[in-house]
Protein backbone atom coordinates (compact mmCIF):
# COMPACT_ATOMS: atom_id res chain seq x y z
CA UNK A 1 0.00 0.00 0.00
CA UNK A 2 1.26 3.60 -0.81
CA UNK A 3 1.53 6.32 1.14
CA UNK A 4 -1.22 8.16 -0.28
CA UNK A 5 -3.31 5.08 -0.12
CA UNK A 6 -2.49 4.93 3.57
CA UNK A 7 -3.31 8.71 3.96
CA UNK A 8 -6.88 8.31 2.21
CA UNK A 9 -7.65 5.16 4.74
CA UNK A 10 -6.03 7.35 7.84
CA UNK A 11 -8.38 10.31 6.61
CA UNK A 12 -11.64 8.54 5.97
CA UNK A 13 -10.85 6.83 9.47
CA UNK A 14 -10.52 10.52 11.16
CA UNK A 15 -13.97 11.87 9.19
CA UNK A 16 -15.97 8.80 10.44
CA UNK A 17 -14.45 8.83 14.13
CA UNK A 18 -14.59 12.59 14.53
CA UNK A 19 -16.14 14.55 11.81
CA UNK A 20 -20.03 12.48 11.16
CA UNK A 21 -21.74 13.29 14.23
CA UNK A 22 -20.70 16.97 14.65
CA UNK A 23 -21.47 17.73 10.80
CA UNK A 24 -24.89 16.27 11.05
CA UNK A 25 -25.65 18.42 13.74
CA UNK A 26 -24.58 21.47 11.60
CA UNK A 27 -26.09 20.35 8.45
CA UNK A 28 -29.43 19.91 10.80
CA UNK A 29 -28.64 23.58 12.03
CA UNK A 30 -28.32 24.70 8.49
CA UNK A 31 -31.35 23.49 7.49
CA UNK A 32 -33.90 24.45 10.19
CA UNK A 33 -32.22 27.70 9.89
CA UNK A 34 -33.15 28.27 6.27
CA UNK A 35 -36.48 26.68 6.58
CA UNK A 36 -37.39 29.53 9.11
CA UNK A 37 -35.83 32.12 6.95
CA UNK A 38 -37.93 30.53 4.00
CA UNK A 39 -41.27 30.52 5.46
CA UNK A 40 -40.74 34.04 7.40
CA UNK A 41 -40.03 35.46 4.08
CA UNK A 42 -42.99 33.63 2.21
CA UNK A 43 -40.54 31.89 -0.35
CA UNK A 44 -41.24 28.69 -1.70
CA UNK A 45 -38.81 25.83 -1.45
CA UNK A 46 -37.21 23.01 -0.36
CA UNK A 47 -34.65 22.36 1.99
CA UNK A 48 -32.42 18.99 1.87
CA UNK A 49 -29.42 18.46 3.45
CA UNK A 50 -26.53 15.72 3.93
CA UNK A 51 -23.14 14.68 5.02
CA UNK A 52 -20.47 13.26 2.77
CA UNK A 53 -20.77 9.30 2.92
CA UNK A 54 -17.54 7.63 3.40
CA UNK A 55 -17.87 6.17 -0.04
CA UNK A 56 -17.92 9.29 -1.56
CA UNK A 57 -15.62 10.96 0.49
CA UNK A 58 -13.04 8.19 -0.52
CA UNK A 59 -13.14 8.40 -4.30
CA UNK A 60 -13.20 12.43 -3.97
CA UNK A 61 -9.48 11.62 -2.68
CA UNK A 62 -8.67 8.83 -5.03
CA UNK A 63 -9.51 11.74 -8.06
CA UNK A 64 -7.11 13.98 -5.89
CA UNK A 65 -4.57 11.50 -5.93
CA UNK A 66 -4.60 11.53 -9.93
CA UNK A 67 -4.63 15.21 -9.78
CA UNK A 68 -0.93 16.44 -9.64
CA UNK A 69 -1.98 20.35 -8.21
CA UNK A 70 -4.19 18.07 -4.95
CA UNK A 71 -1.99 15.05 -4.21
CA UNK A 72 0.41 17.05 -2.69
CA UNK A 73 -2.61 17.58 -0.11
CA UNK A 74 -3.07 14.45 0.38
CA UNK A 75 0.43 14.55 2.45
CA UNK A 76 -1.14 16.59 5.26
CA UNK A 77 -2.62 15.33 8.64
CA UNK A 78 -5.81 13.79 8.27
CA UNK A 79 -8.14 17.14 9.89
CA UNK A 80 -6.54 19.35 7.49
CA UNK A 81 -7.37 17.15 4.17
CA UNK A 82 -11.03 16.81 5.28
CA UNK A 83 -10.35 20.49 6.43
CA UNK A 84 -9.63 21.24 2.41
CA UNK A 85 -13.03 19.48 1.38
CA UNK A 86 -15.56 21.65 1.17
CA UNK A 87 -18.69 19.58 0.61
CA UNK A 88 -18.33 17.35 3.75
CA UNK A 89 -21.60 19.03 5.08
CA UNK A 90 -24.10 20.10 2.09
CA UNK A 91 -27.62 22.02 1.73
CA UNK A 92 -29.62 22.71 -1.07
CA UNK A 93 -32.60 25.30 -1.57
CA UNK A 94 -34.82 24.26 -4.34
CA UNK A 95 -36.79 26.92 -5.12
CA UNK A 96 -40.53 26.75 -6.92
CA UNK A 97 -38.77 29.61 -9.76
CA UNK A 98 -35.67 30.72 -10.82
CA UNK A 99 -36.03 34.51 -9.69
CA UNK A 100 -36.11 33.35 -6.10
CA UNK A 101 -32.84 31.95 -6.70
CA UNK A 102 -31.22 36.10 -5.26
CA UNK A 103 -33.86 36.46 -2.81
CA UNK A 104 -32.39 32.69 -1.10
CA UNK A 105 -29.20 34.08 -1.32
CA UNK A 106 -29.66 37.25 -0.10
CA UNK A 107 -31.70 35.52 2.89
CA UNK A 108 -28.35 33.27 3.65
CA UNK A 109 -26.33 36.29 3.71
CA UNK A 110 -28.63 37.79 5.94
CA UNK A 111 -28.61 34.49 8.58
CA UNK A 112 -25.14 32.65 7.84
CA UNK A 113 -21.19 33.65 8.96
CA UNK A 114 -18.99 33.57 5.79
CA UNK A 115 -16.26 30.98 6.36
CA UNK A 116 -12.96 32.27 6.73
CA UNK A 117 -10.13 31.39 3.54
CA UNK A 118 -12.54 32.49 1.10
CA UNK A 119 -11.93 36.16 -1.49
CA UNK A 120 -15.26 36.28 -2.69
CA UNK A 121 -17.53 37.00 0.63
CA UNK A 122 -19.76 33.39 1.15
CA UNK A 123 -17.66 32.43 -2.16
CA UNK A 124 -20.70 32.82 -4.20
CA UNK A 125 -20.62 31.84 -7.47
CA UNK A 126 -23.62 31.86 -9.99
CA UNK A 127 -22.30 28.34 -11.70
CA UNK A 128 -23.83 29.09 -15.63
CA UNK A 129 -22.18 32.21 -15.62
CA UNK A 130 -18.85 30.48 -15.74
CA UNK A 131 -16.75 30.26 -18.88
CA UNK A 132 -16.61 26.44 -18.29
CA UNK A 133 -20.66 26.96 -18.57
CA UNK A 134 -21.04 29.54 -21.03
CA UNK A 135 -18.90 28.21 -23.53
CA UNK A 136 -20.73 24.97 -23.92
CA UNK A 137 -24.59 25.39 -25.15
CA UNK A 138 -25.28 21.92 -23.90
CA UNK A 139 -24.17 22.34 -20.39
CA UNK A 140 -27.91 23.71 -19.09
CA UNK A 141 -26.68 23.63 -14.82
CA UNK A 142 -28.00 26.73 -12.88
CA UNK A 143 -27.34 26.68 -9.43
CA UNK A 144 -25.88 29.62 -7.08
CA UNK A 145 -22.83 28.11 -5.09
CA UNK A 146 -22.03 29.80 -1.34
CA UNK A 147 -20.21 28.29 1.70
CA UNK A 148 -22.02 29.48 5.11
CA UNK A 149 -20.87 29.00 8.70
CA UNK A 150 -23.24 29.41 11.53
CA UNK A 151 -23.22 32.72 13.43
CA UNK A 152 -20.98 33.24 16.56
CA UNK A 153 -23.68 33.83 18.44
CA UNK A 154 -25.49 30.87 17.31
CA UNK A 155 -22.69 28.40 18.84
CA UNK A 156 -24.35 27.66 21.71
CA UNK A 157 -25.65 24.87 23.69
CA UNK A 158 -25.67 22.02 21.44
CA UNK A 159 -24.37 24.28 18.75
CA UNK A 160 -21.56 24.99 20.82
CA UNK A 161 -18.88 22.96 18.62
CA UNK A 162 -19.45 24.06 15.28
CA UNK A 163 -17.89 27.29 15.13
CA UNK A 164 -15.02 25.72 12.85
CA UNK A 165 -17.09 24.20 10.50
CA UNK A 166 -18.07 25.13 6.74
CA UNK A 167 -21.42 24.05 4.62
CA UNK A 168 -21.67 24.12 1.13
CA UNK A 169 -24.89 25.47 -0.35
CA UNK A 170 -26.70 25.12 -3.54
CA UNK A 171 -29.17 27.11 -4.24
CA UNK A 172 -31.50 25.89 -7.52
CA UNK A 173 -34.43 25.93 -8.87
CA UNK A 174 -36.26 22.66 -8.78
CA UNK A 175 -36.73 22.13 -12.32
CA UNK A 176 -33.17 22.86 -12.64
CA UNK A 177 -32.43 20.43 -9.65
CA UNK A 178 -34.04 17.76 -11.70
CA UNK A 179 -31.48 18.57 -14.77
CA UNK A 180 -28.42 18.88 -12.81
CA UNK A 181 -28.74 15.37 -11.13
CA UNK A 182 -29.35 13.43 -13.97
CA UNK A 183 -26.92 15.16 -15.51
CA UNK A 184 -24.36 14.71 -12.80
CA UNK A 185 -25.06 10.83 -12.71
CA UNK A 186 -25.10 10.34 -16.33
CA UNK A 187 -22.46 12.48 -17.03
CA UNK A 188 -19.76 13.12 -14.06
CA UNK A 189 -20.51 9.56 -12.04
CA UNK A 190 -20.21 7.51 -16.43
CA UNK A 191 -18.41 4.25 -15.44
CA UNK A 192 -19.35 2.62 -18.64
CA UNK A 193 -17.42 4.89 -21.13
CA UNK A 194 -18.23 7.71 -23.72
CA UNK A 195 -21.77 9.09 -23.86
CA UNK A 196 -23.55 7.77 -26.84
CA UNK A 197 -24.91 11.11 -29.12
CA UNK A 198 -28.36 10.30 -28.28
CA UNK A 199 -27.32 10.74 -24.89
CA UNK A 200 -25.90 13.88 -25.33
CA UNK A 201 -29.42 14.73 -26.95
CA UNK A 202 -31.74 13.69 -24.45
CA UNK A 203 -29.98 15.70 -21.52
CA UNK A 204 -29.86 18.37 -23.48
CA UNK A 205 -33.57 18.43 -24.38
CA UNK A 206 -34.29 17.97 -20.80
CA UNK A 207 -32.40 20.95 -20.20
CA UNK A 208 -34.23 23.01 -22.44
CA UNK A 209 -37.76 21.33 -21.38
CA UNK A 210 -36.63 22.70 -17.51
CA UNK A 211 -36.40 26.09 -18.91
CA UNK A 212 -39.68 25.99 -20.70
CA UNK A 213 -40.98 24.53 -17.09
CA UNK A 214 -39.55 27.54 -15.45
CA UNK A 215 -41.95 29.55 -17.18
CA UNK A 216 -44.98 27.58 -16.75
CA UNK A 217 -44.35 27.06 -13.13
CA UNK A 218 -44.11 30.80 -12.71
CA UNK A 219 -47.46 31.57 -14.79
CA UNK A 220 -49.00 28.77 -12.78
CA UNK A 221 -48.24 30.35 -9.46
CA UNK A 222 -49.31 33.55 -10.73
CA UNK A 223 -52.32 32.08 -11.61
CA UNK A 224 -52.81 30.63 -7.94
CA UNK A 225 -52.17 33.78 -6.47
CA UNK A 226 -54.51 35.86 -8.31
CA UNK A 227 -57.34 32.89 -7.31
CA UNK A 228 -56.13 32.95 -3.75
CA UNK A 229 -56.41 36.59 -4.03
CA UNK A 230 -59.83 36.91 -5.42
CA UNK A 231 -61.01 34.06 -2.61
CA UNK A 232 -59.78 36.35 0.35
CA UNK A 233 -61.42 40.04 -1.33
CA UNK A 234 -64.48 37.66 -1.71
CA UNK A 235 -64.02 36.66 2.18
CA UNK A 236 -63.44 40.16 2.57
CA UNK A 237 -66.52 41.32 0.92
CA UNK A 238 -68.71 38.63 2.28
CA UNK A 239 -67.53 39.73 5.85
CA UNK A 240 -68.32 43.04 5.14
CA UNK A 241 -72.07 42.48 4.19
CA UNK A 242 -74.54 44.13 6.15
CA UNK A 243 -75.53 41.78 8.99
CA UNK A 244 -78.13 43.61 10.93
CA UNK A 245 -80.91 46.46 10.33
CA UNK A 246 -78.70 48.36 12.65
CA UNK A 247 -75.52 48.26 10.67
CA UNK A 248 -77.14 48.88 7.55
CA UNK A 249 -79.55 52.01 9.27
CA UNK A 250 -75.67 52.96 10.60
CA UNK A 251 -74.35 52.96 6.52
CA UNK A 252 -76.79 54.87 5.34
CA UNK A 253 -77.05 57.67 7.48
CA UNK A 254 -73.04 58.20 7.15
CA UNK A 255 -73.26 57.68 3.57
CA UNK A 256 -76.52 59.95 2.50
CA UNK A 257 -76.22 62.12 5.49
CA UNK A 258 -79.45 63.46 7.13
CA UNK A 259 -81.34 64.73 4.62
CA UNK A 260 -81.91 63.16 1.06
CA UNK A 261 -82.96 65.30 -2.05
CA UNK A 262 -83.57 67.97 1.24
CA UNK A 263 -85.77 65.30 3.29
CA UNK A 264 -84.46 64.53 6.94
CA UNK A 265 -84.44 61.04 7.18
CA UNK A 266 -85.45 58.14 9.37
CA UNK A 267 -83.12 55.45 8.77
CA UNK A 268 -84.05 53.46 11.65
CA UNK A 269 -87.64 53.07 10.50
CA UNK A 270 -87.88 50.19 7.92
CA UNK A 271 -84.32 49.12 8.32
CA UNK A 272 -85.79 45.40 8.62
CA UNK A 273 -88.08 45.13 6.32
CA UNK A 274 -85.08 47.37 3.62
CA UNK A 275 -81.97 44.67 4.57
CA UNK A 276 -84.78 41.07 3.93
CA UNK A 277 -85.44 42.87 -0.24
CA UNK A 278 -81.43 44.00 -0.01
CA UNK A 279 -80.70 40.42 0.69
CA UNK A 280 -83.28 38.67 -1.53
CA UNK A 281 -81.59 40.53 -4.36
CA UNK A 282 -78.00 40.41 -3.60
CA UNK A 283 -77.39 43.73 -2.57
CA UNK A 284 -76.94 43.66 0.96
CA UNK A 285 -73.15 45.33 0.57
CA UNK A 286 -71.80 48.64 1.18
CA UNK A 287 -70.69 48.75 -2.23
CA UNK A 288 -74.27 48.12 -3.70
CA UNK A 289 -75.47 51.01 -1.57
CA UNK A 290 -73.06 53.25 -3.35
CA UNK A 291 -74.00 51.69 -6.94
CA UNK A 292 -77.49 51.30 -6.68
CA UNK A 293 -78.85 54.35 -5.67
CA UNK A 294 -77.68 57.42 -6.91
CA UNK A 295 -79.46 60.95 -5.89
CA UNK A 296 -80.84 61.44 -8.63
CA UNK A 297 -82.51 58.10 -8.76
CA UNK A 298 -84.09 58.21 -5.02
CA UNK A 299 -85.71 61.55 -5.97
CA UNK A 300 -87.49 59.25 -8.61
CA UNK A 301 -88.32 56.69 -6.16
CA UNK A 302 -89.73 59.21 -3.68
CA UNK A 303 -91.95 60.55 -6.16
CA UNK A 304 -93.05 56.54 -6.76
CA UNK A 305 -93.16 56.19 -3.05
CA UNK A 306 -95.79 59.30 -2.54
CA UNK A 307 -97.83 57.95 -5.60
CA UNK A 308 -98.34 54.64 -3.74
CA UNK A 309 -98.82 56.62 -0.43
CA UNK A 310 -101.68 58.65 -2.41
CA UNK A 311 -102.96 55.28 -3.63
CA UNK A 312 -103.67 53.70 -0.57
CA UNK A 313 -105.40 56.78 0.54
CA UNK A 314 -107.68 57.06 -2.37
CA UNK A 315 -108.73 52.88 -1.41
CA UNK A 316 -108.71 54.14 2.05
CA UNK A 317 -106.49 51.66 2.94
CA UNK A 318 -104.13 52.46 6.00
CA UNK A 319 -101.89 49.44 5.61
CA UNK A 320 -99.51 49.01 4.63
CA UNK A 321 -97.55 52.47 5.78
CA UNK A 322 -95.22 53.96 3.27
CA UNK A 323 -92.83 56.98 4.62
CA UNK A 324 -90.81 58.65 1.95
CA UNK A 325 -88.85 59.98 4.60
CA UNK A 326 -87.30 56.30 5.89
CA UNK A 327 -86.11 53.15 4.92
CA UNK A 328 -88.93 52.73 2.56
CA UNK A 329 -87.84 55.19 -0.04
CA UNK A 330 -85.13 52.58 -0.41
CA UNK A 331 -87.49 49.51 -0.37
CA UNK A 332 -89.34 51.43 -3.14
CA UNK A 333 -86.13 51.85 -5.09
CA UNK A 334 -85.28 48.12 -4.87
CA UNK A 335 -88.78 47.26 -6.38
CA UNK A 336 -88.09 49.29 -9.13
CA UNK A 337 -85.29 48.49 -10.28
CA UNK A 338 -85.63 44.90 -9.41
CA UNK A 339 -89.16 44.31 -9.27
CA UNK A 340 -88.92 40.80 -10.88
CA UNK A 341 -86.14 39.38 -9.25
CA UNK A 342 -87.68 40.83 -6.01
CA UNK A 343 -91.41 39.26 -6.84
CA UNK A 344 -89.38 35.77 -7.51
CA UNK A 345 -87.61 35.84 -4.17
CA UNK A 346 -90.65 36.61 -2.23
CA UNK A 347 -93.05 34.36 -3.92
CA UNK A 348 -93.47 32.04 -0.83
CA UNK A 349 -93.45 35.21 1.71
CA UNK A 350 -96.27 35.56 4.06
CA UNK A 351 -98.68 38.45 2.83
CA UNK A 352 -98.75 40.36 5.85
CA UNK A 353 -94.80 40.55 5.73
CA UNK A 354 -94.89 44.89 5.51
CA UNK A 355 -91.99 44.43 2.40
CA UNK A 356 -94.28 42.03 0.63
CA UNK A 357 -97.23 44.30 1.13
CA UNK A 358 -95.56 47.40 -0.38
CA UNK A 359 -94.43 45.30 -3.03
CA UNK A 360 -98.08 44.16 -3.91
CA UNK A 361 -99.48 48.16 -4.10
CA UNK A 362 -96.64 48.36 -6.41
CA UNK A 363 -97.75 45.69 -8.35
CA UNK A 364 -101.58 47.08 -7.74
CA UNK A 365 -101.16 50.20 -9.18
CA UNK A 366 -99.54 49.63 -11.90
CA UNK A 367 -101.57 47.00 -13.18
CA UNK A 368 -104.55 49.75 -12.75
CA UNK A 369 -102.42 52.48 -14.77
CA UNK A 370 -103.01 54.75 -11.55
CA UNK A 371 -100.94 57.98 -11.68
Amino acid sequence: MSAVEQKINETVKFFESKEVDRLEKLVRFVTTKLEKALAEHQILARVSSRVKSSQSLRGKLDKWAETPDKEPELHLEPQEILHKVNDLAAARVMTYTEKDRDAVAELVRENFACPGGFEIPFDLERKEESPRIKSNDQNHYRATHMMVAANESDCVGEFSNLGNDKCELQITSLLAHVWNEIEHDTVYKNLTGELSVLEHEAIDSLGNLTKTGDSVIKSLLRARQGREDKQQLDLSEESARFATAEELSEFLSKHFGPKVNGQEMDYAAGGRELLFCLRAVNWHHPRDITGQFAPRFLLDARKETLRLKRFLEKSQRSRPTLDAASCDLFIVAVIIKKHEALAREMRDVHSNRREKAILGVFEERSVNGEK
